[in-house]
């Protein structure tokens, strides 16, 4: 039934977010890191109440699904970090559906972190749903961080790099930013050819 309910939103979801435009998703952080084959993600994600309306909006993030590359998602956390209260949210395979709420002409913060098990040498983020939202981002910064791995190659080439403690380090600073892919790393992992 959850999965039915899910599917129905998807179908939903872009002609809501693209006709809705008292809720702006303006600005994005996010912290990635590879290590023992999982795939950790740690989001900021901002938001701008345009109206003089409270609002309560459900709010579906996605995860990558291919069964024979990502394994289960788990150890989700949602926060509202304004607020600072953990958010309850629903979970399927497709992701999870939460409410965000904000007071008339406010910003606020949410912080959502998970981690996924890797089947292969490919880790994914979905970056490409920001188009539901109808603009591009303000600000988008990302960071790869990898310490038992090395890359093969970037769905999105990084701005910059750096090199110590044997950990290698990724970053992306974009400005009035449209994803035009998802985020994905092809890993090249020791003794694996």
């Amino acid at each position: 039934m959850l999965k039915k309910i899910f599917i129905l939103f998807l179908a939903l979801l872009p002609s809501c977010q693209l006709f809705s435009q008292d809720l702006e998703f303006y600005k994005e952080d996010l912290f990635f890191e590879i290590k023992n084959h999982c795939f950790y993600v740690k989001g900021i994600y901002y938001f701008s109440n345009v109206s003089n309306n409270n609002i309560v909006k459900p709010i579906f993030y996605p995860f990558p699904i291919n069964k024979t590359e990502y394994g289960i998602v788990d150890s989700i956390i949602i926060k509202d970090i304004n607020a600072n209260i953990t958010v309850p949210f629903k979970k399927d395979s497709l992701g999870v559906l939460f409410y965000l709420k904000l007071d008339a002409y406010q910003t606020t913060k949410y912080q959502i972190s998970y981690q996924q098990n890797l089947l292969s040498n490919t880790a994914e983020y979905i970056l490409l749903t920001t188009k539901n939202w109808g603009k591009p981002f303000e600000q988008a910064r990302y960071q790869l961080t990898l310490s038992d791995c090395k890359i093969n190659s970037f769905s999105i080439t990084p701005d910059s790099s750096s090199f110590s403690n044997h950990k290698s380090l990724y970053f992306w600073n974009k400005h009035n930013y449209m994803p035009d892919s998802n985020m994905v790393f092809h890993l090249n992992y020791p003794n694996t050819k």
